[in-house]
């Protein structure tokens, strides 16, 4: 009797271990992305920067055989105004600003992680402006710093990306583009230790990680749309040379040529 009881616990034993590798198995699969086909990777798990790009390529490659994927980047801005609503288009056909990078039209980006950005740009110095991921009044400083104050009204608001005839972001709350780093750019005062000069900014901590791919042709009718309550106080007065700019930023993988294949 005490032999058979031990064989069967033997037995039981190496099923449980039997199964728990396959699921062990399973369970990396899926991380990547595979247990159900290239196209699963379209919903992408949140697993850091670096395999998480890794899988994305992998995608690409499969999705768009015979080209080749490069990580990659878009940039478009609008000048903060008495507007609440902005609207941004992607294609290169548009007007492209210094410091914007767009889309040609027979191209395509795989779009991975977004942010929304500020920035007052001098139009002497432009590309020398250190994105901001909140309105620190240092750096927005028109009306005394109250500029600051009413910049803080587009994180009440929204952002819609809409592609042709479907919908890839809708309401998205602005709130989560709202990033205040550890540092940030003070004055000298006899109240604090000492200045500094520029916050520690770092645009992956500002990046939302979407949990779909969206996939941009340069030939779409794509518009991304962000709008805001209406800005509290007195008009925006930046200064002289200085635009204030709402900036969207977004990295994904470039396929060079992949829009006419």
């Amino acid at each position: 009797m005490k032999n058979f009881i031990v064989k069967n616990i033997k037995g039981i034993f190496a099923i449980c271990m039997i199964l728990i590798v396959g699921l062990t198995i399973n369970c990396s699969i899926d991380l990547l992305g595979l247990a159900h086909g290239a196209e699963s990777l379209a919903v992408m798990p949140m697993i850091g920067f670096a395999a998480r790009d890794r899988a994305i390529f992998n995608f690409a490659k499969s999705k768009y055989p015979g080209y080749n994927p490069a990580p990659s980047f878009l940039r478009v801005e609008a000048t903060l105004n008495t507007n609440n609503t902005y609207s941004f288009r992607f294609q290169n056909v548009d007007t492209v600003g210094k410091t914007e990078r767009k889309l040609d039209r027979n191209d395509v980006f795989l779009m991975s992680n977004i942010a929304l950005l500020l920035s007052a740009q001098n139009s002497t110095t432009i590309g020398t402006e250190i994105l901001q991921s909140y309105p620190n009044a240092l750096i927005f400083t028109g009306n005394s710093g109250a500029d600051a104050t009413s910049l803080e009204t587009i994180y009440a608001g929204k952002t819609q990306l809409k592609i042709a005839d479907r919908i890839e972001l809708e309401a998205f709350p602005n709130l989560y583009f709202r990033n205040v780093p550890t540092l940030q750019k003070r004055a000298l005062t006899a109240s604090v230790e000492g200045a500094i000069a520029d916050s520690s900014f770092n645009v992956k901590d500002c990046m939302y990680e979407l949990p779909s791919l969206i996939d941009l042709q340069g030939s779409d009718d794509a518009t991304l749309t962000v709008d805001f309550p209406a800005l509290t106080g007195t008009a925006l007065t930046p200064g002289s040379n200085v635009s204030y700019r709402l900036v969207f930023f977004a990295t994904g993988f470039l396929i060079k040529g992949a829009a006419a294949r």
